[in-house]
């Protein structure tokens, strides 16, 4: 169990993690440029529905792990 302070801390720490991964995630911008006639390079950013994600917790899980 978390204490007060605990609670307080991780919602500060969630906000910061959010904002953050909103400015990465606007600065994510489609680029294609032709280097040559008929030659064209870029890459462009396509959501997926589905991830999966393992985070081991040992002995000492991380507090992130229980969310």
């Amino acid at each position: 169990m978390c204490a007060g302070q605990e609670i307080l801390d991780i919602k500060y720490a969630q906000g910061n993690i959010a904002r953050f991964a909103k400015m990465q995630r606007d600065s994510m911008k489609d680029v294609e440029v032709e280097t040559q006639p008929g030659v064209i390079l870029g890459h462009k950013h396509i959501p997926i529905k589905n991830v999966g994600c393992y985070v081991p917790g040992g002995k000492f899980p991380m507090i992130a792990s229980a969310h």
